[in-house]
């Protein structure tokens, strides 16, 4: 018995130190979302951008665009009239060693700047591919592909 407990001992420990990774992930992943979610709370533009690469792509509703494009679509959100809140739902993270892969339901809800009423909330499915980035080795958005549902 005492041998296949040392036996096993390793596959133990080596599932426990994935699932500690996997935790730290996850965390970094959240902390991605948030930071994103803030700076349309706060207007932000340069705390939404640095959550994407310098190199990202994003797809979305049947358009692609690239970080300067993404950039402007963004600041015409944020100085339009309508203010847009975002809630998010991790659905599933793949970890491999160069990336990660995150299954993301977006819920956005939008209100009128002026009033404050309630215009529309929509449900958005997405897949963001994030990549290690600088010395820091900081997970930043590199693809991005979102659909309405």
């Amino acid at each position: 018995m005492f041998r296949l407990v040392l036996l096993l001992l390793p596959v133990f420990l080596c599932a426990e130190i994935q699932s500690s990774s996997e935790r730290v992930i996850y965390k970094k992943i959240e902390n991605v979302f948030n930071k994103f979610k803030e700076g349309f709370e706060n207007n932000d533009i340069d705390q939404i951008m640095n959550v994407f690469g310098p190199d990202v792509t994003l797809e979305f509703h049947n358009f692609t665009k690239k970080f300067e494009n993404v950039k402007k679509g963004i600041e015409g959100a944020l100085n339009s009239s309508v203010c847009y809140s975002y809630a998010y739902e991790i659905k599933e993270i793949l970890v491999a060693p160069d990336f990660v892969v995150v299954r993301v339901d977006w819920t956005v809800t939008s209100t009128d700047k002026a009033t404050g009423n309630f215009l529309e909330t929509n449900i958005e499915k997405g897949i963001d591919i994030f990549k290690y980035y600088g010395t820091e080795n900081a997970l930043k958005i590199y693809r991005s592909f979102a659909y309405e549902v």
